[in-house]
């Protein structure tokens, strides 16, 4: 028969090793949404700054600005 120091201790070991395993998916679940971020982040700077050079944004501006100045009347 178990002393009761051994009965309680057997619950307790069992519970600190679930909320080991509770803090280790936690952790690996915030590592990989971590990584998912990240990538989506390049994506969405890669679309707002520029891919395209400072020339060509000013000739395609420029041209916007001509196209909208005419008056075909």
């Amino acid at each position: 028969m178990l002393d009761w120091h051994e009965y309680v201790g057997t619950p307790t070991l069992r519970c600190n090793r679930s909320l080991d395993d509770i803090e280790r998916h936690l952790n690996r679940a915030y590592i990989e949404t971590w990584r998912y971020i990240q990538v989506r982040i390049g994506y969405w700077k890669e679309k707002i700054y520029r891919t395209r050079t400072i020339r060509e944004i000013a000739d395609d501006a420029f041209g916007r600005w001509r196209g909208a100045g005419r008056l075909d009347y």
